[in-house]
């Protein structure tokens, strides 16, 4: 398996990409599902050293609980994601991973 990551800059066409991807997917390969069809807070959450600092956060004015329970959520869908595609290449598609 391998993880693709398509980190566009903003306003370059990624929403565009994120709605095609959001419903792809092969024998070999699914775009990563799991809620919007932009990766950008679920990868942020996940993988930002604080993640309570990730500006969607912030803008939605998540305390740091609110956050790590929402880190906790992301993680256990993910791996569900990736356990129901066992074998295949999981892509996603996160502008704002431009940010970190």
């Amino acid at each position: 398996m391998k993880f693709i990551l398509n980190i566009g800059m903003h306003k370059t066409g990624s929403s565009s990409i994120q709605q095609t991807l959001k419903s792809f997917s092969s024998d070999t390969a699914a775009y990563l599902g799991i809620g919007h069809p932009n990766n950008s807070g679920l990868l942020m959450t996940m993988f930002m050293s604080d993640p309570h600092n990730y500006s969607g956060h912030q803008l939605n004015n998540r305390s740091p609980k609110e956050v790590k329970e929402l880190t906790n959520k992301f993680d256990g869908k993910f791996y569900e994601f990736c356990n129901k595609h066992v074998g295949k290449d999981i892509i996603a598609s996160a502008e704002d991973m431009t940010l970190i």
